[in-house]
């Protein structure tokens, strides 16, 4: 699942640089590397801070040349995302909030049967669906961008369709009702 704005810079995981291939392919994409553990897909990352730093070094500067940044909230590729989402990170919400930018937010279906993060280039099918949802928007908190991700990419992600009250998600009327509900 992925969030994503036009003219964009991607983040991704350093070591997909080992490879010389890799490595020339990001770069010229104008992905911005972070160093992680590799501890496994569907585990928690583990940032190198120092490397954090740049990576926020060079989004800053990628915003201020006008690009805007690619993330997955999921911190990596969900190794089972028919099973649901990943736990999520701020990070989206904390770069948009910091750039001023409004989040617009992208869906996938059926990635990992095309290139899965455990089994590779294993390919299974190459149906894929990707939606990229119109207006994108400045949240509230934190709690809102996540409890709308994971409402609207959590169940494209399962099911490759849209939720019934996508609309009310998108403009944040859904959130507001939660929120009005919770305070009664």
């Amino acid at each position: 699942m992925l969030v994503s704005f036009s003219h964009a810079y991607f983040r991704q995981w350093k070591q997909l640089e080992d490879n010389p291939v890799t490595k020339l392919l990001f770069r010229q994409c104008g992905f911005i590397p972070v160093s992680m553990v590799d501890n496994g897909n569907g585990n928690k990352n583990e940032y190198d801070m120092s490397s954090f730093r740049t990576l926020l070094k060079e989004t800053k500067k990628a915003f201020a040349e006008g690009f805007d940044i690619g993330i997955l909230p999921e911190g990596q590729l969900n190794p089972n995302p028919e099973s649901g989402l990943l736990p999520l990170f701020s990070g989206a919400y904390t770069l948009a909030r910091m750039s001023k930018r409004p989040i617009n937010i992208m869906a996938l279906h059926g990635i990992g049967k095309l290139w899965h993060p455990v089994n590779g280039l294993e390919c299974t099918s190459r149906k894929i669906k990707v939606r990229a949802y119109p207006h994108g928007r400045h949240y509230s908190s934190n709690d809102e961008f996540v409890e709308t991700f994971s409402n609207v990419v959590g169940h494209f992600g399962q099911t490759g369709e849209d939720i019934d009250d996508l609309q009310e998600w998108l403009d944040g009327s859904k959130w507001q009702e939660k929120v009005k509900e919770s305070t009664l």
